[in-house]
């Protein structure tokens, strides 16, 4: 070896180390924004069509008796989980990300896409800015008081702030406080939670077939419900619906954006992901559809300031580790309905169905005991009624909620 050729490699060595530490000292920020009806491949931490995976899982359950029923909200719910920049703060600010990527390609409400999108599209930084004009607008002087700046900052955010956010583009959103310490404890909010996301039946709204009525009964279904933040001191994550166990007890289901998805959960969930419709091929011109990269632009009551912190969530009971077999890992697994329609389509390689059991569902669950860990928590819903009004925006520059009971 010609001399010097070991110092060289160890030179080499030592700066690449000192990279990697100082790119986990000084992360690099990726706020890339994306909802499923860009044509465009979602950020490595988006993961769009986990929902009908997620609903295949709770079937097998199902069929091995070892689950009662369950109930999914919208399936073009997205899993947004956090990256190495924004892992202790920024939990908040990503279940904020999950709601506005569903809200903005629900059918339900069109209009909301405009209010959301226009004139600074969602973003980690770009939300703090939402809130900044909207303090400047004279929404929520309690808040500003208490955080002052937000813009470049890592503070932690709670649903009182993102429902400032959102009243302010004129998109209705509802508070509700529970306190697990008074009459019938979490079992309010679970009871809560189960009536969210049961379908509301009129009685025009009888089965028009056999077929209808067989579907109806389904044990295991996916709702036009939208997803709701659920917050308590120090974490918040996205609830997706609930499940109820052989013993009749009841799990709220859960995108936890502090729990990293297994790469082949997320490589076999883009490969069943739709391509966007053909009307949507094109983005030229389209602002609407456009990949935007963010940047640093019951009984009223006020709620409690409470933020989200990390996901600190040694206290919790669902965190587990995945039970994900490596040999079923592929990195040259060819995403389809993604590649740009001016290059011909390579044949994509089929991407092997995980194996998703009972116990790796457990990070997806959240049991009444861990809920009982906690006193107060906090939701945000989503009513879906039509968008704001201007005096209907100018009485909501006071954040309030209802207290359930």
């Amino acid at each position: 070896m010609p001399p010097g050729a070991s110092k060289a490699s160890g030179s080499s060595s030592a700066k690449r180390m000192k990279n990697s530490i100082k790119s986990k000292i000084f992360p690099t920020e990726t706020d890339v924004f994306w909802h499923p009806a860009m044509t465009t491949p979602p950020p490595r931490n988006y993961t769009p069509g986990f929902i009908p995976i997620l609903k295949a899982s709770l079937a097998g359950c199902h069929s091995r008796g070892e689950i009662r029923k369950a109930v999914l909200c919208y399936d073009k719910t997205i899993y947004v989980q956090k990256e190495l920049w924004n892992a202790s703060w920024g939990c908040g600010y990503l279940n904020f990300l999950m709601a506005c990527a569903v809200l903005m390609v629900q059918p339900f409400e069109p209009m909301y896409f405009p209010l959301l999108d226009e004139p600074i599209p969602p973003g980690i930084r770009n939300l703090q800015q939402w809130i900044e004009i909207a303090w400047d607008a004279g929404f929520d002087p309690e808040g500003k008081e208490q955080l002052t700046k937000l813009m470049g900052t890592r503070q932690w955010i709670g649903t009182s702030d993102i429902w400032v956010a959102l009243s302010s583009r004129g998109i209705p959103a509802e508070l509700v406080d529970f306190d697990s310490t008074k009459g019938n404890g979490v079992q309010t909010l679970v009871d809560w939670t189960v009536n969210y996301f049961t379908p509301k039946t009129k009685a025009s709204d009888t089965p028009r077939s056999a077929f209808d009525a067989l579907k109806g009964s389904n044990a295991v279904v996916s709702t036009d419900i939208m997803p709701f933040i659920l917050q308590h001191s120090g974490h918040s994550r996205l609830i997706v619906g609930y499940e109820t166990d052989k013993q009749g007890k009841v799990n709220l289901l859960t995108f936890d954006c502090g729990q990293k998805l297994p790469k082949p959960y997320r490589d076999y969930a883009l490969s069943k992901f739709p391509p966007p419709p053909s009307d949507l091929k094109s983005e030229a011109g389209s602002s609407t559809l456009k990949r935007r990269a963010s940047t640093s632009l019951g009984q009223a009551n006020t709620p409690k300031r409470s933020r989200s912190g990390d996901g600190g969530d040694n206290d919790v009971e669902i965190v587990a580790e995945f039970n994900v077999r490596p040999e079923v890992v592929d990195d040259d697994i060819v995403i389809t309905g993604f590649t740009s329609p001016h290059k011909p389509k390579p044949t994509p390689k089929a991407v092997p169905k995980p194996n998703i059991t009972a116990k790796d569902l457990q990070p997806f669950r959240i049991s009444a005991k861990a809920l009982g860990r906690h006193k107060q928590y906090q939701i945000l819903y989503f009513p879906m009624t039509s968008p704001l009004t201007d005096q209907e925006r100018a009485k909501r520059k006071v954040p309030t909620s209802t207290k359930a009971s």
